[in-house]
């Protein structure tokens, strides 16, 4: 009996805890804390409040350890003046439907906050340090101001960033760290200040576009490494404002763009492509050292038709690779407009496109698929075997309306090393070579040594056997032209080491 009466104690306790998790109360500005009893203000985990609030009241939330979860969805903010609000002792002005600054600074124990549907403004480090607030971040369309540091260090919470119309500058270190907002960021057209580290390290962001900013401070977006592209209207581009993006491939520059700061695009790797709509680039004091540090060397710079010529004279832009207009056809700077292919081979290589374009051969060992297409794609190429004594070459067009041609040169090596034209026999050791190639064939030869270029680099007279010196040689490969019997010719190609 004894028992069942304690179980029945415990139970009824669990229940009057649990109906106690959660508390409504409708209050006056100021008067929060007397809504709960004693008991309830260390056992009350999720607090609905209606009525008017203040700094106040704000204060009593963010200093409480009780709450997990604040509800303030339907109260409504009046303003104060005292020293009793949310910054220190001393007497402050707050403003009426606005969260006051600090007003729950670093409390990251707190799970959600439901802010009132009808603010204006949000303080200064409002949010600041809230590491464990959980919700999906909706700023209401009424808000006009956001605060520095607003939302430092919120790291839980979650959803697609939208600022309101009406905002018009993010200040330093606002949305810093909040490394689980996602997807494409898009500012409105009233944004058109960035403080420093507005967006830094906010890692889930997968693409950027600033439509009328005036100032990028520095580090805007540095370690964004969830950015793949960005397109940036601004004037002035601050230091480090793209730094270790890691995943970025592609940047758009508006005309309004008048100067780049220090590593603004700094070690971003996978960079790939940059647009820029001025037909002048911007002069070196403009511009500040490595703005395209550690880009990689295949990064293109498509530039403004009659433009290209200025920017290959230019500082830092004339480093990358340089195309004539921002439309049209294009191969990646990894695809060589030389391409020397073994005896028998399949190769292939992407296009770059906006258009359709047509692929063509003037060789028939060449196979090609597709010849044809429209946008990007892939082009795949099979050879047939050779059985030529003799290098081979073919070319590839690839062509699109209004737009130059584009060609690659395919050349096939030969099909032996000794190569037999009657009773000769022509033998080339060691090939691969470091210093000296050994040359045999019977008779007189007249020996000359091309670059893969096709630029002669020195020539030999032979009688049967002999060696040609090509230490002094880079490393790469070369091709040997023999002119025999008067006026026969065969080629072999060779590699320096």
């Amino acid at each position: 009996m004894k028992k069942a009466v304690l179980f029945c104690v415990i139970v009824c306790l669990a229940m009057m805890l649990q109906a106690q998790v959660s508390k409504t109360i409708n209050t006056t500005a100021g008067n929060l804390s007397q809504g709960l009893t004693a008991s309830e203000k260390s056992t009350v985990k999720n607090i609905t409040v209606t009525g008017t609030i203040d700094a106040r009241d704000f204060r009593y939330l963010r200093d409480s350890s009780a709450f997990d979860s604040i509800n303030l969805s339907t109260a409504t903010i009046v303003a104060y003046t005292g020293s009793k609000g949310t910054l220190d002792n001393n007497s402050h002005i707050y403003k009426e439907n606005a969260i006051p600054a600090d007003a729950f600074a670093d409390r990251w124990l707190i799970k959600s906050i439901k802010t009132p549907t009808s603010i204006t403004a949000i303080g200064d480090s409002a949010f600041y340090g809230c590491s464990g607030l959980t919700d999906t971040l909706s700023i209401p369309a009424s808000v006009t101001s956001i605060g520095g540091g607003a939302y430092t260090y919120c790291s839980g919470l979650v959803g697609t960033l939208t600022i309101p119309s009406g905002v018009e500058a993010i200040d330093a270190v606002t949305f810093y760290n909040c490394s689980k907002l996602s997807g494409p960021l898009s500012l409105p057209n009233s944004v058109t200040y960035l403080g420093s580290h507005a967006f830094g390290d906010c890692t889930g962001f997968t693409s950027v576009v600033l439509p009328n900013v005036s100032y990028m401070g520095d580090s805007v977006f540095t370690g964004c490494t969830g950015l793949t592209s960005a397109r940036i209207n601004a004037s002035i581009i601050g230091t480090f404002a793209f730094e270790n993006c890691s995943a970025l491939t592609s940047v758009t520059l508006s005309s309004s763009v008048d100067s780049i700061a220090m590593d603004a695009f700094a070690y971003t790797p996978l960079l790939r492509e940059i647009s820029v709509q001025n037909k002048v680039p911007l002069l070196s004091r403009k511009m500040g050292y490595f703005v395209f540090g550690a880009v990689n060397d295949s990064c293109i710079l498509f530039v403004p038709a009659g433009s290209a010529k200025e920017y290959k004279v230019a500082d830092q832009w004339k480093d990358l690779t340089i195309i004539e207009g921002n439309s049209g056809l294009y191969l990646p700077p990894t695809v060589k407009d030389t391409l020397l292919i073994p005896k028998s081979k399949k190769l292939s290589f992407p296009i770059k496109a906006k258009g359709a374009w047509h692929v063509s051969c003037d060789e028939d060992w060449l196979t090609i698929s597709p010849t044809s297409g429209t946008g990007n794609d892939s082009i795949f190429v099979t050879l047939s075997t050779t059985k030529s004594y003799s290098i081979r070459t073919a070319t590839i067009n690839i062509t699109s309306a209004n737009i130059p041609t584009l060609k690659i040169v395919v050349t096939q090596d030969t099909a032996v090393t000794a190569i037999p034209i009657g009773d000769n026999i022509a033998l080339l050791y060691p090939n691969p070579t470091t210093s000296a190639l050994q040359y045999k064939m019977s008779g007189k030869s007249i020996v000359t040594v091309f670059s893969a270029e096709g630029v002669d680099l020195c020539s030999k007279t032979i009688v049967d056997e002999g060696s040609i010196d090509i230490e002094a040689l880079p490393a790469g490969i070369y091709f040997l032209r023999i002119v025999f019997d008067g006026n026969r010719t065969i080629t072999k190609r060779f590699t320096k080491l």
